[in-house]
């Protein structure tokens, strides 16, 4: 049985269009915690508003597939949430006065940057405050215990 993507005026089927990749609806994962139950949640309820479907039935729910036109790379992890593939946001459909904009990739990425620096930045900040924290010793006084050269003569 051929797979039809869902978004609205999207004809591409999984049995004609073998240049594509077709992404089921993500489940709500139960078992991994409560977190995971949580942001899986909030991810299936994004796909769904984006589809914006109101013919679609929860019982076809495990029927529903989403074609790679519909964004920008691939679905991103679940954790990932600033990732603009978390959900299909490209071509979805509808006029553009009823949705906004496509989130930009190159945003996303400027993003990732800025928080990977001030993550980096943190951690220097803290080597900084552990060095000055510790007391430096003048080399001149600094004991040391120098055992003489055993020798075997």
């Amino acid at each position: 049985m051929p797979a039809f993507c869902a978004v609205y005026g999207c004809s591409n089927r999984h049995d004609r269009e073998r240049n594509r990749s077709f992404y089921r609806l993500p489940k709500v994962i139960t078992h991994q915690g409560q977190k995971s139950k949580d942001l899986s949640q909030a991810r299936r309820e994004k796909w769904l508003t984006n589809i914006a479907r109101r013919d679609i039935r929860p019982s076809s729910y495990g029927n529903l597939r989403i074609c790679s036109d519909h964004f920008i790379d691939k679905p991103s992890d679940l954790y990932d949430t600033l990732n603009p593939d978390w959900a299909p946001t490209v071509l979805m459909g509808r006029p553009d006065s009823f949705c906004s904009p496509p989130p930009s990739l190159e945003r996303y990425k400027r993003l990732k940057n800025r928080l990977a620096k001030k993550k980096h930045s943190g951690a220097a900040v803290a080597l900084l405050d552990l060095k000055s924290s510790i007391p430096e010793k003048n080399p001149n006084e600094l004991e040391y215990q120098l055992k003489p050269a055993e020798t075997n003569c």
